[in-house]
């Protein structure tokens, strides 16, 4: 007797999988980026050109003390992580966090966090766009080049540069 989940897994009746290796007979992506491409596009949006930005903002404002805040978020977020792995352990089928939430606590509640996952996204880079030509502007003030007034120029142009590589083959996007 076998169940079949919300990604089209079959599992058995006691609510384990057969098999991880059944979860990818369905799926037709084929995987182009290697395990040194993950790792760097993780340091990479961990760091964030908004880290150095923000965080150098908040001290400014608030001194030092800011720096037990960042290590007690950094604590809950440590320990939510593992709350996740130990979810995608336990079952493997399930391929988000939103899954999980679909799953536990019903439709609603995982369309809400889908929704609300792609507009923080949305968020996230048009904020990192605005970090990139803040330090462009910094950058060449330093020179005496003013280019406050092509700031909106420098976001477009680094906007089509990203969506662009974006675009192009999994391999050359993680070589990039």
């Amino acid at each position: 007797m076998a169940d079949t989940n919300v990604n089209g897994g079959t599992q058995q009746a006691t609510g384990k999988l057969k098999s991880v290796e059944s979860l990818d007979q369905t799926n037709e992506m084929e995987r182009g980026l290697s395990n040194r491409h993950v790792q760097f596009i993780a340091i990479g949006g961990t760091i964030g050109t908004g880290l150095f930005l923000g965080s150098g903002k908040s001290i400014s404002l608030t001194g030092p003390s800011i720096i037990f805040v960042y290590i007690l978020v950094g604590v809950i977020m440590f320990f939510l992580m593992r709350a996740i792995g130990e979810m995608m352990y336990r079952d493997p089928s399930q391929h988000t966090f939103i899954n999980f939430i679909t799953r536990y606590l019903g439709r609603g509640w995982g369309k809400f966090a889908g929704w609300t996952y792609w507009i923080v996204l949305i968020l996230t880079g048009m904020t990192e766009i605005t970090a990139v030509s803040t330090y462009f502007v910094t950058f060449f003030g330093m020179f005496d080049i003013n280019l406050k007034a092509w700031k909106w120029l420098i976001e477009l142009c680094f906007l089509v540069a990203l969506t662009c590589v974006n675009l192009i083959a999994v391999k050359v996007f993680g070589e990039a």
